[in-house]
């Protein structure tokens, strides 16, 4: 009878156990799951070249409904979308090359939210060389100019700090990457005259004048090209020249002084985190005298983009100067002296 008993006692105590842990069978009571979000494109460390980008999402909820999904760029809200498909066309334009973040953000009927978030690179093109080859100077070759003779289409000359007393022209496909300001091409010029061209994180210095009736040379030329990248360059123009007349052989004629950049019959141009400056007029110097150069000076061009650049004309020059059709965009920059274009070109700040 007692073991009986005992095991009775033992069916009741399990019975009201089984009731104080009995779950919630009321969807109310249940917990409440949050939404599923997730970027499909672009993947993250993608590179996306810089215009249209296309960000789609997928979000869904198991207990309940997607209410919204947000589209964020560079941590800024752009879109809010609330039907199927979710997608969002962003345009990259005026955004400088490099990172670039995307976010999205599902939110559910019950407000609960789920975020997904990348990194993808902004490139102005894609590379032309997917295995190219990295050369060093002075290490491989003495000199900028032997680098570049020596190296192929796609190629990455690496600079190292000192100062380079020699005209750098490029002529074909490369990315030149300097150290910064202590890699410098001292009284010379650079021209880049070539299409798919990175330069980045170096100094072109003033090159001297020389006996002549035309304006001081410019720092950085930029001929004939497209698709285009400058980031982090110092580019100062040259000083004014000075010439004699046979009219007047006495008497000095001195021409204005250089801009920091001279950029003609290009497009698809970059130009960020850099500072170029003109050089100092000869009013003050010459019996006929001159305006300072500008910043830059910008001719028959299209689709160029300044970022985060310091543009400097001294005495007198402009800032920037655009002319014959040129198309510039201009954004978080400081420009000292004068903005000028003509009537034919177009100069906008968004």
């Amino acid at each position: 009878m007692r073991v009986f008993a005992y095991v009775r006692f033992l069916i009741i105590v399990g019975l009201v156990l089984a009731c104080d842990t009995k779950q919630p069978t009321d969807p109310d009571e249940a917990a409440n799951l949050p939404p599923q979000c997730v970027i499909t494109f672009p993947g993250d460390g993608d590179t996306v070249l810089i215009g249209d980008i296309d960000i789609t999402v997928e979000a869904s909820d198991s207990d309940g409904t997607i209410e919204s999904v947000e589209f964020y760029t560079n941590n800024d809200l752009k879109f809010t979308d609330t039907e199927l498909p979710y997608n969002y066309v962003d345009t990259t334009f005026w955004h400088e090359s490099g990172e670039f973040n995307v976010k999205a953000v599902a939110r559910d009927n019950d407000n609960n939210e789920t975020e997904a978030e990348l990194a993808v690179n902004l490139a102005l093109f894609l590379p032309v060389n997917p295995f190219p080859d990295t050369i060093y100077v002075p290490e491989n070759y003495p000199t900028i100019q032997d680098a570049i003779y020596a190296s192929n289409i796609g190629d990455v000359i690496v600079v190292a700090d000192g100062s380079y007393e020699e005209n750098v022209i490029i002529s074909h496909s490369l990315s030149l990457i300097g150290n910064g300001e202590n890699t410098i091409i001292d009284d010379h010029i650079m021209r880049v005259e070539s299409d798919s061209v990175i330069v980045k994180n170096l100094k072109v210095d003033k090159y001297n004048g020389y006996e002549s009736s035309s304006p001081g040379p410019p720092g950085l030329i930029i001929y004939n090209s497209t698709f285009v990248l400058i980031d982090n360059v110092i580019a100062n123009g040259g000083p004014f020249n000075v010439w004699f007349s046979p009219e007047y052989p006495d008497y000095p004629i001195c021409t204005g002084g250089g801009p920091g950049a001279r950029i003609t019959n290009s497009s698809n141009i970059i130009i960020q985190n850099s500072d170029f400056s003109g050089n100092i007029g000869s009013d003050y110097y010459c019996w006929m005298g001159a305006p300072g150069g500008s910043g830059a000076d910008i001719g028959s061009s299209i689709n160029l983009f300044f970022f985060s650049t310091h543009l400097t004309g001294l005495d007198g020059g402009d800032g920037i100067h655009a002319w014959d059709h040129t198309y510039i965009g201009i954004r978080n920059c400081t420009i000292t002296g004068n903005i000028n274009n003509d009537a034919t070109s177009t100069i906008i700040f968004p």
